[in-house]
């Protein structure tokens, strides 16, 4: 990828209608350092604010001075989210990103697991690793984005791929897996723990992110027989009402899980082995609420799932 390339709209209009067209790539530029939705949409409304000011005679390209003016703020807004991360209760996972199947192939570097995982980097770590393994960019378009000499930016891609490397290799839901979340699923709706059990691998965890607003496990789940217990029973209090629809979460099959119509969680997770591996709750309200404008999910699978 370059940053190089013509610049010349003027207008308003044509201000716009430019930024529009650089918008999904910004976004999941942003979202791919802030781990939120919320907070990469927020960055980009500042971006615009900046590209609408901007003197477009001295820039190099549209694509190129968004990307850097995105960077940098999310940089900024890493340092300050970090502090909030750290005081979070319970488990903290990113937001979920719901989109379309043609998308899977693209976004395979958005999984709840990696995104987790690049919670461990420092912010500057973090655009560089993002910039460079996301993005293919260069060395010398990453230093001047960053303001940082080409060798500097080369050492925080080096010191997170060694820092990425030392943890386990997520490996999100694919579409097969679809059946192994169903027959789980159906193994929580009929309480059977042995079926469950045999489902989950023996190291299987599973986080639920209740920010502290709704009820939530404070604390990660460990092992099978205590994560089909507390499942079951959690499954076994959802009112009559509750639908399970199958959507792609964050490159992943996953479920979203429905009350009176309303979303109440979204459920997404990884494999090892033919079997589940990690699962991830999200039930924050605060975390669901950009999906609610557009859920990108199919009919329910069925009412009583």
């Amino acid at each position: 990828m370059t940053l190089h390339g013509s610049i010349s709209p003027s207008s308003v209009t044509e201000r716009l209608a430019t930024f529009e067209d650089q918008r999904e790539g910004l976004l999941r530029l942003a979202y791919r350092m802030l781990g939120t939705v919320t907070d990469a949409e927020d960055v980009l409304q500042e971006a615009y604010l900046r590209w609408d000011g901007a003197a477009l005679d001295t820039l190099r390209s549209p694509w190129g001075y968004l990307s850097t003016v995105v960077t940098r703020l999310c940089i900024d807004r890493l340092r300050n989210l970090k502090r909030e991360r750290e005081a979070y209760v319970g488990p903290w996972l990113p937001e979920p990103w719901v989109h379309g199947a043609e998308d899977a192939e693209t976004l395979v570097d958005l999984s709840t697991g990696f995104l987790m995982l690049l919670e461990t980097l420092t912010p500057n770590e973090r655009a560089a690793f993002v910039l460079r393994e996301a993005f293919d960019l260069d060395y010398a378009d990453i230093s001047r984005m960053l303001e940082a000499k080409p060798a500097t930016c080369r050492q925080w891609c080096r010191r997170a791929r060694q820092r990425l490397a030392q943890q386990s290799e997520p490996r999100p839901f694919d579409n097969a897996a679809q059946l192994l979340f169903r027959d789980f699923m159906t193994a929580l709706e009929t309480a059977d723990a042995d079926a469950a059990i045999r489902l989950l691998t023996e190291d299987a965890i599973v986080y639920t992110d209740g920010g502290g607003v709704v009820s939530a496990a404070r604390i990660p789940v460990v092992t099978p027989a205590r994560i089909a217990r507390v499942l079951i029973h959690l499954r076994q209090l959802q009112p009559e009402n509750y639908t399970v629809r199958p959507a792609l979460i964050n490159a992943s099959a996953g479920l979203m899980g429905f009350v009176d119509g309303k979303l109440d969680h979204v459920v997404t997770g990884e494999m090892r082995d033919g079997r589940i591996h990690r699962l991830y709750v999200m039930r924050n309200p605060e975390k669901l609420k950009h999906l609610t404008r557009n859920n990108g999910a199919s009919e329910p699978l069925s009412g009583r799932v």
